[in-house]
Parts: C-alpha cells; structure tokens; sequence
C-alpha cells in the first residue's frame, strides 16, 4: 500500500517518470482495475508517442470496459505512429467486422493483406473480403478477385468455390459457372450437396449453352449419384416440361416410382 501511495504521488510530481508509471500500471493491471488503468495509460499517451500504450490501452478498452468505438480510436491513433503494425491492424480490422462497418473492415482488411503472410491467415483475410464485396458493398468484381485470391492458395477450398460459383450463376458467366461448379461436384462428399450441384451443372447446359444433350446427361448423373433424390427427380421432369415431352416425363416418372418399389 505504502509503494502504491508512494508511485501515484510520484506519478503526480513527476509525470514523466517510467518506474513509477511501470509499477502503478503493474498494479492497477495485478488488481484488476480498469477503468484506473485505463486512465493511467490515457494520461500516459499524453506524455509520449508510443503507439504500445494506444495499444494496451486499446485492449483494455475493449476486453475489459467495453468501449469499442474507444479501442478503434486508440488503435488509429497507435497506427498512425506506427502503421506496419500487423497485430494493431489485424485488432482494428476485427472491430470493424464484427460491428458490420463495412467499408472500414474492407480497408482495415486491404491493409492486412500487404502485412500478412500466413497462408491460412490470407485465405481468410480474402475470403471476408469476398463475402463483403459480395453481400454488403456489391463489387462483382472485387468479390471474384478476392475468392479467385483463395483459390490460388488453396484451390480446393470448397467455400470460395461456391462462392464464386454463386457469383458466376447469377452474373450469367456461363463458360466460368460451369468450370467452378464441376469443380465443386468433383470436390463434394457429401451426396446431397453433390446433386445440387450436377443439378447446376445441367441448368447451365440448358439454360447458358443451350446444349439440351448435354443438359439430359447431367440430370441423368444427378440420379446416378442418388437414385431416390427427390429433388432429381423432380428437376429431370420440369426439364422435360420444359422442352415439351410429355412422354419422356412419363417413362422417367414410372422409372422412378420403380426405384422406391
């Protein structure tokens, strides 16, 4: 108690003194005292340009007080003494994620990205990047670069295929939607999963090239796939209602009444 007293009378005569700073800081921290702490360290930053104590007291503000829009301030003002900061800009960019401001996370994520060089820490950086640009700030553009960035490190990811699949479906990018979604049939193991994609894979034969054969021999390895998959099923028969054949409806209905005999 006496070292105590004795350190914040020290800090009061002499502001810039770091022992005494060092250990009140130690204290309050030990005790579990944050909003003192968090003073402390405020004051602190007053008297030097470290951007370590913006940090720490970034941390404080927001694992311990709460205060989110304060630990984003503090950690702006720790990077612009110290802008590689990669630990300082991964926190910020989390903050901004998390709180859904989005044209702050993309830059504060951009920014990661030129600091980075995990493999598996840039796979996810580019891939909220992606989900941003396609969900939230709608760039078709950079959502497809961001996911086409994922595959480039890790071309299985089934995530970022399907991702860019969506992307290239809706856009009516035909030639890139049917190259991304075989790629996801021939990835996936699990069977439902499988079939909603070959069922994909024949609407872009019917529907992008206008390529009937092609399109009845995808549904056919739908079923192939699951047999009793309803959703083949009844797929394979809108497409023929859709080309008018009354009667291969009805043989490809009877033949699968049979399957379920």
């Amino acid at each position: 108690a006496r070292a105590f007293a004795a350190d914040t009378a020290g800090l009061e005569s002499d502001p810039s003194s770091g022992e005494a700073f060092d250990r009140l800081r130690a204290i309050r921290q030990g005790r579990g005292e944050w909003p003192e702490l968090a003073a402390l360290l405020e004051r602190r930053t007053k008297l030097e340009q470290d951007p370590e104590l913006h940090f720490a007291l970034a941390e404080v503000l927001r694992d311990h007080l709460g205060d989110r829009g304060q630990a984003k301030a503090q950690l702006r003002a720790g990077l612009h003494h110290a802008p590689q900061h990669a630990r300082a800009v991964a926190a910020l960019a989390v903050l901004h994620y998390e709180d859904a401001e989005w044209v702050e996370a993309a830059d504060a994520l951009i920014r990661r990205l030129r600091l980075e060089r995990d493999r598996e820490v840039l796979k996810d950086i580019l891939f909220k990047l992606g989900l941003i640009y396609a969900e939230q700030l709608p760039d078709t553009k950079r959502a497809v670069a961001a996911f086409a960035r994922v595959l480039q490190i890790d071309p299985d990811d089934r995530e970022a295929l399907a991702r860019l699949a969506d992307i290239h479906f809706e856009e009516w990018n035909w030639k890139e939607a049917y190259a991304v979604t075989a790629r996801l049939a021939e990835l996936e193991p699990v069977t439902e999963k499988k079939v909603g994609h070959l069922l994909r894979l024949a609407r872009i034969q019917e529907e992008g090239f206008k390529d009937q054969h092609r399109a009845t021999a995808a549904y056919r390895r739908a079923l192939d796939v699951a047999p009793h998959s309803l959703a083949a099923i009844g797929e394979f028969a809108r497409f023929y209602e859709r080309q008018s054949d009354t009667r291969s409806v009805h043989v490809h209905l009877d033949t699968s009444i049979t399957r379920f005999r």
